[in-house]
C-alpha cells in the first residue's frame, strides 16, 4: 500500500474440505488505512485456516481486523493474526480480534493473534475469545415461543452480522448476507419455517446468486 491508500476487505468461508486464506498487506508509505474482516462457517469434519500479516513500516497508518467463526460438528478452525509495527513507525493505530463460537464439545479451535511492536507513540491492542452461544439468550427466545433450533439460527446470524455490515457494496453485501442465512440453516429447511427470511428463495430454480462483477 502507498501514500493514502485505502483497502476494505472481507474474507467469506462458508465451507470446505480444508480451506486455508492467506493475507498479506504491508504499509509502505503514510496514510494507509486498513479494515479487514473475515467470517468462516465450518462443520462435519471441515477445516478453516486463516492468515493474516499487516506491516506497518511508515507512520500515520491504522488497520482493524475483525475475525469471526462458527464451529460445528467436528470441524475445526484456526486463526494465526501478526501486526508488526517497525521503528519509525509513529501514530499508528493497530487493533486485531477474533471470535469464536463451538457448537458442540468435538468443535476445535485455536486462535493466536499477536503484536510485533518496535515503537513507542502508538495505539495497538489484541484479544480473543473462545465461547459458546448465550444460554440466557437461547432461554430467553424460547420462554417466547420460539424453537431451541430456530433461536439457535437467530443467534448464531446476529454473531455474523458485525462482519456482514462491513462489506461497502449494498448488492454484494446483501447476496453474501443470503449466502450466510442459507449456510446457518441449511439447504433443506423450508423458508416458510424460517427465522431469518432472505431475498432470493432456498430452493428451486430461482435459487442463485447474480453478481455483476463490473460493480466491483
Amino acid at each position: 500500500m502507498q501514500r493514502d491508500a485505502q483497502l476494505l476487505m472481507s474474507t467469506i468461508t462458508l465451507g470446505g474440505g480444508h480451506v486455508r486464506n492467506n493475507v498479506v498487506v504491508r504499509m509502505q508509505d503514510e496514510g494507509c488505512s486498513l479494515q479487514a474482516g473475515g467470517l468462516y462457517l465450518m462443520d462435519r469434519e471441515q477445516q478453516c485456516d486463516n492468515y493474516i500479516f499487516v506491516e506497518h513500516a511508515k507512520p500515520h497508518c491504522t488497520s482493524s481486523e475483525l475475525y469471526k467463526g462458527i464451529i460445528d460438528d467436528a470441524a475445526r478452525a484456526r486463526f494465526n493474526g501478526h501486526v508488526l509495527v517497525q521503528d519509525g513507525a509513529t501514530k499508528t493505530e493497530a487493533f486485531m480480534t477474533n471470535r469464536n463460537i463451538l457448537l458442540t464439545d468435538k468443535a476445535h479451535v485455536e486462535t493466536r493473534p499477536f503484536l510485533e511492536i518496535y515503537n513507542d507513540d502508538v495505539k495497538c491492542s489484541h484479544g480473543s475469545t473462545i465461547g459458546q452461544l448465550d444460554e440466557q439468550a437461547l432461554f430467553y427466545l424460547q420462554t417466547r415461543g420460539i424453537s431451541e433450533r430456530t433461536a439457535v439460527t437467530m443467534l448464531s446470524y446476529a454473531f455474523c452480522d458485525e462482519v456482514i455490515r462491513q462489506i461497502a457494496i449494498p448488492e454484494l453485501r446483501e447476496a453474501v448476507g443470503d449466502m450466510v442465512k442459507k449456510r446457518l440453516h441449511g439447504e433443506l429447511t423450508p423458508c416458510s419455517e424460517c427465522s431469518i427470511k432472505c431475498s432470493t428463495p432456498c430452493n428451486g430454480p430461482d435459487a442463485h446468486f447474480d453478481i455483476d462483477v463490473t460493480k466491483l
